[in-house]
Order: structure tokens, then C-alpha cells, then sequence
């Protein structure tokens, strides 16, 4: 099995905008992965999935608030 880690500074967001369903088959085959035993629950920790522009536009938002504060620092 594969495992990596991540740094924080590593750390790139990942939105998964699925407004009209196109990304259903991946979603569930990380769900099966995860069944199965070969991901752990964690891995949805790497992403957000949208089904809305106001989603989107909500998850944006939140990752520019995250992103600025990173380089404040």
C-alpha cells in the first residue's frame, strides 16, 4: 500500500465540482477503496466536493482566507 505525508506547506486544495454528477463514478470508487480496506478515511481530508455555484463560491472563499493566512505567517 502506498502512504504518503503531506507537509503543510505542501498542502494544495482540491474541489471537485460536481454540479451535474460527472465525478459520481470516482466518488464512489474511493468509497469502495475505502470499504475494502486499501484507503483510509483520512483521504477525504484531501478534498471538497461542490454541487452548487454556491458551493463553489463558499469553498473558494474559505480556501483564500486559508491561503493568505499561510503567507502571513
Amino acid at each position: 500500500m502506498l502512504t504518503t505525508k503531506l507537509e503543510l506547506n505542501d498542502y494544495k486544495p482540491l474541489i471537485i465540482y460536481n454540479e451535474d454528477h460527472s465525478y459520481d463514478i470516482l466518488l464512489k470508487e474511493l468509497e469502495y477503496k475505502e470499504r475494502l480496506g486499501a484507503l483510509t478515511k483520512a483521504y477525504k481530508t484531501y478534498y471538497d466536493i461542490a454541487t452548487t455555484k454556491k458551493d463553489l463560491e463558499q469553498l473558494l472563499k474559505k480556501y483564500e482566507i486559508k491561503i493568505e493566512k499561510g503567507k502571513s505567517k
